[in-house]
């Protein structure tokens, strides 16, 4: 529920899509304070802004449309799709691509038989659009022809028991084994067929069928960590790991997070993988790694001394959520003041950038318990001009939360 301070900010909004998101956390106190004033009438009731919102969706343009048709999946998913369907016989082709990304909120199961009828509509952008929202639903008819084609071309070895029976057998592995052909049933179920990302034809079809596959699935069907399978691929095997790291996404699985990024970051220099591959998957597998493993992941880099690999740092720090830990913000402040020390006599320091990048996140996102220690005087020997102006915006930053906090602690 929204804090009492902020209720007459919220039942001030005039547009019906922000309305429509705020009325289920205005709580009992809202209402009672919506009640009071004719102009918040319409926090006592949704019905009204609800019916602006039909509306909209027969009368208005099509983004108009597309955003009242979020915004009522947001408050009921199944009148969104119910009013989805009345809507479609009288739209274009690229409109009904286009209204299929309002099912994103709220996308369940109850969507699932909806979308399959879309697979075959005849226009191929409402059969991709359709697909899309059924990669990520496991459970879906396409979900589960997706895991019957992982699982033929996924391929586990295990070693063979006994030091005889290894070395006629060899080393365990796991391999991705690409389609011989694309067929139209890949095309319905949404595979595009031109190779990308440096990846062939078929090495792609591959990567876009494993990534419909939540990666659980293969620990669980192997027995093995991800970290264990991971090690099995062979270095070069991009296609795999990039079916594997869109589907730990799609999925939500944050157990691979972290083993895929190490992953790439092993295997970033190899000559074969498209250019800056690697860093778009360290980047994107931060987004659903668990927190406790992002911020040990961003501790060891610090500890490291890792501020000379600019992007990876700034990263991980910038998706590390606020507040930080306090032991997260000490580590940061002392590499910091490590580094103010060494620029008291040296114009440039290697790794400048990354405190360029993160001066600004780092001063909202140390604790409260660290605000007085982050205070940061320089010597009058301090010779980076550019680094003073950081700084200073930095410290602006750091009194106005301290006063805030001690306003309201």
């Amino acid at each position: 529920m929204l804090p009492p301070a902020l209720l007459p900010l919220a039942l001030s909004v005039t547009e019906p899509e922000r309305r429509a998101l705020i009325t289920p956390i205005l709580g009992e106190r809202g209402r009672w304070l919506a009640a009071q004033d004719p102009a918040f009438a319409w926090g006592r009731s949704q019905d009204a802004d609800l019916e602006e919102l039909r509306r909209r969706l027969f009368e208005e343009a099509t983004d108009t449309r597309l955003h009242a048709l979020r915004a009522i999946r947001r408050h009921d998913a199944a009148m969104g799709l119910s009013l989805l369907k009345d809507l479609w016989a009288q739209e274009t082709a690229d409109h009904r691509a286009r209204l299929i990304a309002a099912l994103d909120e709220g996308l369940s199961m109850a969507d699932e038989p909806f979308l399959e009828l879309c697979l075959d509509d005849r226009a191929p952008q409402v059969g991709r659009a359709a697909a899309q929202r059924l990669h990520r639903m496991p459970h879906s008819r396409l979900g589960m022809r997706m895991r019957g084609r992982a699982e033929d071309l996924l391929r586990y070895k295990p070693a063979g028991q006994g030091r005889i029976a290894r070395l006629l057998s060899g080393a365990a592995s796991l391999l991705l084994v690409p389609p011989d052909e694309y067929s139209r049933m890949l095309s319905r179920d949404g595979v595009s067929e031109p190779g990308e990302l440096g990846l062939g034809p078929p090495a792609w079809w591959a990567a876009q069928i494993l990534a419909c596959v939540p990666p659980s699935r293969w620990t669980q069907r192997h027995n093995l960590s991800a970290e264990a399978l991971l090690n099995l691929l062979k270095p070069d095997d991009f296609a795999a790991a990039e079916g594997l790291s869109r589907a730990t996404l799609n999925h939500q699985e944050g157990a691979w997070a972290l083993p895929l990024w190490r992953w790439w970051r092993q295997h970033e220099h190899h000559p074969a993988l498209s250019r800056g591959r690697a860093a778009h998957w360290r980047e994107e597998l931060l987004r659903v790694m668990p927190p406790a493993e992002l911020e040990a992941l961003v501790i060891e880099l610090l500890q490291a001394h890792a501020a000379q690999d600019t992007n990876v740092l700034a990263a991980a720090l910038a998706a590390t959520p606020k507040p930080w830990s306090e032991r997260l913000g000490r580590l940061w402040l002392m590499a910091l003041k490590e580094s103010l020390a060494e620029l008291e006599t040296r114009r440039e320091l290697p790794g400048l950038l990354w405190w360029e990048l993160h001066l600004h996140d780092a001063a909202l996102g140390l604790p409260a318990s660290l605000l007085t220690e982050a205070e940061v005087r320089l010597s009058d020997r301090f010779v980076g001009r550019r680094w003073r102006l950081m700084l200073n915006q930095f410290q602006d930053t750091i009194r106005r939360r301290r006063a805030l906090h001690q306003e309201l602690p």
